[in-house]
């Protein structure tokens, strides 16, 4: 994650700019009691990678319930990606 501190998401590589992007709005879904997979269907569906959904929010989920850390992500559209 390092690559994305203290920059911003619009200088990052598309690909990467899609994925912190995707991991705020599933964050951000989950914490209002929304489901990300449908939240995050419409992004995933227009790039062509739904695939890849199903794969991706299960990492989160992982990631939410057993990291060894407190990850803590940014409200989807915020300008800066920071380490906290």
């Amino acid at each position: 994650m390092y690559r994305f501190l203290d920059r911003l998401p619009p200088d990052l590589d598309e690909h990467f700019h899609f994925l912190t992007g995707a991991m705020r709005m599933w964050t951000a879904a989950a914490r209002a009691g929304r489901c990300p997979c449908a939240a995050l269907a419409p992004g995933f569906g227009w790039r062509g990678v739904m695939a890849a959904l199903p794969d991706f929010t299960r990492l989160m989920a992982l990631l939410d319930a057993h990291a060894l850390r407190w990850l803590r992500f940014g409200m989807p559209g915020a300008e800066h990606v920071t380490a906290a």
